[in-house]
């Protein structure tokens, strides 16, 4: 469960990223709303990497390099997987690999197989990714607040 605590400081780092204000909500049915309202595929790939690295405690300016040292390449893995299963269907694996030093689309499809072995064989990643899945499904279930007072 996200703290409260949590909640503002991944708040505070997507209001920086995205110069917009976010606030927190509880309703499953805006995990579906929220994709469709961020203004591009981008602003979901900058959220995902947030929040996994502020989840694992790692700079985002590390795991965005093209550094091979661990624990990178799997953090990186984290990012491409959760990025294609909760962003949009449009959102293509080349879009996701321009975050991470120009990777190409084949370094991400190949880094989301990679996610999958991982998850089903390594207990630590395992533990990773479902923290980073747990604090991302509750940050996306946010909503502009613009809408609300609509």
């Amino acid at each position: 469960m996200i703290t409260p605590q949590e909640v503002d400081e991944i708040g505070n780092l997507i209001e920086q990223r995205l110069n917009k204000t976010y606030i927190m909500t509880k309703k499953k049915k805006d995990v579906l709303s929220i994709k469709k309202e961020y203004t591009s595929n981008q602003d979901f790939v900058n959220i995902v990497i947030d929040v996994v690295c502020y989840t694992l405690a790692f700079e985002r300016d590390e795991v965005c390099s093209k550094s091979r040292k661990a624990p990178f390449p799997d953090i990186r893995k984290i990012i491409f997987k959760l990025s294609k299963d909760y962003g949009s269907y449009s959102l293509t694996f080349a879009q996701i690999g321009s975050f991470f030093a120009n990777s190409d689309h084949a370094t991400v499809m190949w880094g989301i197989r990679k996610a999958k072995d991982l998850y089903s064989t390594d207990r630590q990643f395992k533990k990773e990714y479902d923290a980073c899945e747990e604090k991302l499904t509750e940050v996306i279930n946010i909503n502009l607040k613009n809408q609300n007072n609509d």
